[in-house]
């Protein structure tokens, strides 16, 4: 196990978070809690199965396919304070394998600014960041659902 991260969800086949046919990591944990929240079934931290490295393997297959665009991680907060080491291990593993032919995509709660500095950043490709604010949704947007949350592309060749 890799210290305290839990997975709540993979989905092998999703269209909804990021371009193309992607695989998504559902991570359990979070501590914004936010208003209006589209996954609060996420927000218990140790829930779902825990982060090994056999998961992990079973992940990265499932990005193989040749149809897979690549990794999106949500949840829950990939960056829960419990889910750091693990989100770290994942997408290092996955960026040894897979190198820049497939992207990494992160949705949290945090500011680019509060996380930039994590070791995870150096791996992901695109963030989107802030607290969703129910006050402030907006179902045209790409990508994020508040007028507040950010897509940022961490490299500029995406």
């Amino acid at each position: 196990m890799l210290t305290d991260c839990h997975i709540y969800e993979v989905d092998k086949y999703d269209v909804g978070n990021g371009p193309g046919i992607r695989t998504t990591v559902w991570v359990a944990g979070c501590s914004h809690q936010c208003k209006g929240c589209h996954n609060p079934q996420t927000w218990k931290w140790n829930q779902g199965k825990p982060l090994t490295v056999e998961l992990i393997d079973k992940i990265l297959k499932a990005c193989e396919d040749p149809k897979c665009s690549g990794l999106s991680l949500s949840g829950g907060d990939p960056l829960f304070i419990k889910n750091r080491t693990g989100i770290t291990e994942l997408c290092k593993t996955f960026r040894t394998k897979f190198g820049s032919t497939k992207t990494i995509w992160m949705w949290t709660g945090y500011l680019y600014e509060e996380v930039k500095d994590l070791p995870v950043m150096q791996y992901v490709d695109v963030l989107i960041d802030g607290k969703f604010m129910l006050d402030q949704k907006d179902i045209s947007l790409p990508y994020s659902g508040s007028r507040n949350q950010k897509v940022i592309y961490l490299h500029a060749d995406i």
